[in-house]
């Protein structure tokens, strides 16, 4: 039987896909695949609280931390400087942007005009039985984090109990609009401030739109998230003139 010669495959001509990235290389991605990663990164910082108003970013170690180049950075930062999350200043480079007293306003009163219509129709929605799950299990949560004044896992339960509720009115543009508010920005800028006294009257608020979610009482659901949301901004407004950009 005649004996099969195998060839080996001269590394030059191996396909591109097949050879690895060289260590430190960016990994291949498209470029807006790249800039994704790196707006998403920078929005996921924010949310958790390691990058809070007038931080400066420092494209070394958005690189280290991401790996896409410098020039995806830069463009990921002209788009997060044009959604609003990151101001650019001529010789000073980026920083995550503060909000001025006036900027809070008017994004409170758009954000109580639309958490309430999105809680009434969560309200007048049909709950699977998974979803009325969730939300106790959410509330439950809640109530243990209170007791125990844990701050920072209130804030992320927070955001999943009114995530649920918006998942469930299922009003897309209500949706983008919220999400664009729901504010890393504005977590980023003022989550520190919150003491046991307001995380208490929030998740009393919580407690009320429970019920009235699960009694499908939209009127009482609307009401009080309206003023769940009026009482925050109270909050906020009572801060120092220095937490606020000019």
């Amino acid at each position: 039987m005649p004996t099969r010669r195998i060839r080996s495959q001269d590394p030059s001509t191996a396909s591109q896909a097949d050879v690895p990235p060289a260590d430190g290389a960016e990994p291949r991605r498209t470029p807006s695949q790249a800039i994704d990663a790196v707006v998403s990164h920078v929005k996921q910082q924010i949310k958790l609280g390691a990058l809070t108003a007038g931080h400066r970013l420092v494209e070394a170690e958005i690189v280290a931390a991401t790996g896409a180049s410098r020039a995806h950075v830069r463009d990921a930062l002209k788009q997060l400087a044009t959604e609003g999350f990151v101001q650019i200043e001529e010789f000073k480079g980026a920083s995550i942007r503060r909000l001025s007293r006036a900027e809070v306003i008017e994004m409170y009163q758009l954000r109580e005009l639309l958490e309430g219509f999105a809680i009434r129709l969560a309200a007048q929605s049909t709950w699977t039985a998974a979803d009325k799950a969730e939300l106790r299990a959410l509330q439950a949560a809640l109530d243990k984090a209170e007791r125990a004044l844990q701050q920072d896992h209130f804030r992320q339960l927070n955001d999943d109990y009114h995530n649920l509720i918006r998942r469930v009115a299922n009003h897309q543009l209500a949706l983008e609009v919220l999400e664009r508010l729901r504010l890393p920005l504005l977590l980023a800028q003022f989550h520190r401030f919150f003491d046991s006294k307001a995380l208490k009257s929030a998740n009393a608020d919580h407690r009320q739109m429970t019920t009235a979610l699960l009694a499908g009482d939209a009127a009482t659901a609307e009401k009080v998230m309206r003023r769940h949301v009026t009482d925050s901004l109270k909050f906020l407004m009572a801060l120092e003139d220095h937490f606020f950009a000019p």
